[in-house]
């Protein structure tokens, strides 16, 4: 990610700016924000400035960040050494942020959470809430390099919700990009790539070729880990290697169309730090696809850059590709040596996946030269680091903060309305005021008692038809319940009988016995899918799991689960709608879909209990195939989840297929 945000606009002002406010020699100076040997020597030699070279020097030194680490460093150091005489000024603020945010990106956590903290700090005293968001912002950056990411994604979403109050559309973006990484590593990929989309559509709509090229970036790597998912499906049905190759190939086509998009950009930008980022990303792609001598000219191009930028995520990045293409060209001794010098720099800075990822690839490379007990240190390591990695647990507190996120932004939006009310209800008034008292309030009186009346009928029409729909659902119920009662009491029973006294009295042959057996298997199917036994006897988990059970048995479909639906209570009601729902949802995928695989998800974060049925197959425009069709399949279906108090979403699937998702309070 670009370290710094600059706003151009701003740092003109700065430049044109005249200088006030100082009598000191030194404070006719003007700091141009070119990094060249002029301007930064112009700068160090300064021993006391005004606010306005002070944001000057800042700039500078964000503008060497790009290019020079030690003039970078200097000149953000000089920046707080002046800006002591300015404690109270924003611009100190500023300076410490900024400072804090490149120790950040050159590895230096100590440094860099010191003076992000005390940025933050000094922007509250000053109560500047556009400051305070950005560095909520660089907080949130701060923590997800280092791994923690409940602090990373708390401090983003305060960063997004001060920018959507300010109506702040160069800033938005940021945040939105930054959650988006946090997702993609917590393989919430959908999250991830709706997060990122939003930060590209702004991107584009401020026509900002930076934070462009970021969300390119960043669409490439979600699209990287797509295209695995891709590769497993591939390797799950060996039968379909074909199909699965040709989309194999066209995601493997975009994503290294994405980065050269984002390359060129960068290059044009003269960015340093997003030329080495698309490059990394480039190589690890040639690297994956068995191109090892393209990836590792790749990955040694941007090695070549890396004192220039410090930035440690994308150094230990490009020394696992080095590490991994070195020991693919048989070069084993310099993959090992690589590997170990990744190792090293990891832990020096204790960044704990990128200590498992170097030990990933030293294990392979150890075991490839026969050091066998290094190849067994490295494993240990990785499984430790496994097993201290809680990720449901972070996963769950990632979904707390995002929803209050939500909540937030409903109250503002409520506040909002309610201003507008009050704003038009001051506005009637005054004009009130201005005629008879007698005849307004008779007429306020009238059209109240008007609106009051139809808000009432309104509001019964609905409730009316909630009812109804209810009632309707409650009565197919209670038929299919007979029906298949009869089925299985009566026609079953009749059938079994018939069997029995053939096989008693040897009167029939195998073909009439099949038939039967066959016949007696049908009526027994139908009872199952008219009323459920298994959810009345074995309760909810074990009737959706008889779903797909079924699913394997008759198809060729590929099914996989992760129910988990222990310690949840629900009414009967919702058990038995959330049922019919899951079903509906499997028939159509059998029927329509042409899938080659399911996967239903099923599990309660908070209150709620989330469910997800997702294929892989054609797809469709749900909202057109609601207008169009005269079946009342899924609107049944939302009518039943919405009637126990839920909410009810179908949207695509990536690449392909269909996600129904279900989400209710667990007390329904």
């Amino acid at each position: 990610m670009n370290p710094h945000y600059t706003n151009m606009k701003y740092l003109l002002i700065l430049v044109l700016t005249p200088l006030i406010g100082s009598s000191q020699a030194d404070s006719s100076v003007v700091i141009n924000l070119k990094p060249n040997k002029i301007n930064y020597e112009k700068a160090m030699a300064l021993s006391t400035a005004t606010t306005v070279q002070l944001d000057s020097i800042t700039y500078l030194s964000i503008n060497y960040s790009y290019s020079n680490k030690d003039s970078c460093l200097a000149l953000g150091e000089k920046s707080i050494e002046l800006g002591k005489n300015l404690k109270n000024s924003s611009s100190f603020a500023n300076a410490l942020l900024e400072l804090g945010d490149t120790y950040r990106i050159y590895g230096e956590n100590e440094k860099a959470i010191e003076y992000l903290n005390e940025g933050l700090e000094r922007y509250v005293a000053l109560g500047d809430q556009r400051q305070i968001a950005y560095a909520h912002n660089k907080l949130g950056a701060y923590y997800s390099g280092r791994g923690e990411y409940k602090k990373a994604i708390e401090q983003y979403l305060e960063s997004l919700v001060s920018y959507e109050e300010l109506k702040d559309t160069q800033n938005i973006f940021k945040p939105n990009l930054n959650i988006g990484l946090i997702f993609y590593r917590l393989n919430e990929l959908n999250k991830a790539q709706d997060y990122n989309d939003k930060a590209y559509e702004l991107a584009i709509a401020i026509g900002d070729k930076r934070q462009t090229a970021m969300a390119l970036n960043n669409r490439g790597i979600y699209l990287k880990a797509l295209l695995d998912n891709i590769k497993v499906k591939r390797d799950s049905f060996p039968e379909k290697k074909a199909l699965y190759g040709d989309s194999i190939v066209n995601y493997r086509n975009q994503i290294y169309n994405t980065h050269n998009n984002s390359l060129q950009i960068a290059k044009e930008l003269g960015d340093k730090m997003a030329i080495m980022r698309s490059l990394v990303n480039m190589a690890i792609i040639k690297d994956d696809d068995g191109q090892y001598a393209e990836a590792l000219q790749l990955a040694r191009e941007a090695e070549s850059m890396s004192k220039d930028i410090g930035s440690l995520d994308l150094i230990l990045s490009n020394k696992n590709i080095l590490c991994n293409s070195l020991r693919n060209l048989g070069q084993l001794n310099a993959s090992i040596k690589v590997g170990e010098e990744s190792l090293k720099l990891a832990r020096e800075n204790n960044m704990k996946s990128f200590i498992a990822g170097a030990n990933n690839e030293l294990l392979k490379s150890y075991k490839s030269a026969g050091l066998y007990q290094k190849a067994l240190n490295a494993l240990e390591e990785i499984n430790d680091y496994i097993r201290s990695t809680n990720e449901e647990n972070t996963t769950k507190s990632i979904a707390e903060a995002e929803a209050k996120y939500q909540n937030v932004k409903k109250e503002n939006e409520i506040l909002e309305q309610q201003n507008e009310i009050l704003t038009l209800a001051h506005k009637n008034s005054t004009m009130q005021k201005q005629r008879n008292l007698i005849l307004g309030g008779s007429a306020f009186v009238l059209i109240a008692g008007f609106f009051t009346q139809r808000m009432r009928k309104l509001r019964k029409e609905r409730n009316d038809k909630k009812e109804f729909a209810e009632a309707l659902i409650y009565a197919q119920e209670e038929e299919r319940k007979r029906i298949a009662r009869d089925l299985h009491d009566g026609i079953g029973q009749s059938l079994l009988l018939i069997k029995k006294q053939m096989e008693i009295t040897h009167t029939t042959t195998l073909e009439n016995q099949d038939l039967i057996n066959n016949t007696l298997e049908e009526v027994r199917s139908i009872s199952r899918d008219l009323h459920p036994l298994q959810l009345e006897k074995f309760g909810l988990q074990a009737a959706i799991e008889s779903i797909f059970d079924r699913v394997n048995e008759v198809s060729d479909i590929f099914v996989s689960k992760e129910i988990r639906l222990d310690g949840i209570t629900l009414s009967d009601k919702a058990q038995l709608n959330i049922y019919r729902v899951i079903q509906e949802a499997v028939n159509n995928i059998m029927k329509h879909a042409q899938a080659s695989a399911i996967k239903i998800e099923m599990k309660q974060q908070d209150k709620y209990l989330f469910v997800k049925v997702m294929d892989n197959g054609t797809g469709f425009d749900y909202e057109s195939s609601v207008k169009k069709s005269k079946s009342l399949g899924l609107q049944t279906m939302r009518e039943r989840i919405v009637n126990i108090g839920g909410q009810f979403r179908i949207k695509k699937n990536t690449p392909n297929g269909t996600v129904v998702e279900l989400m209710l309070p667990v007390n329904s």
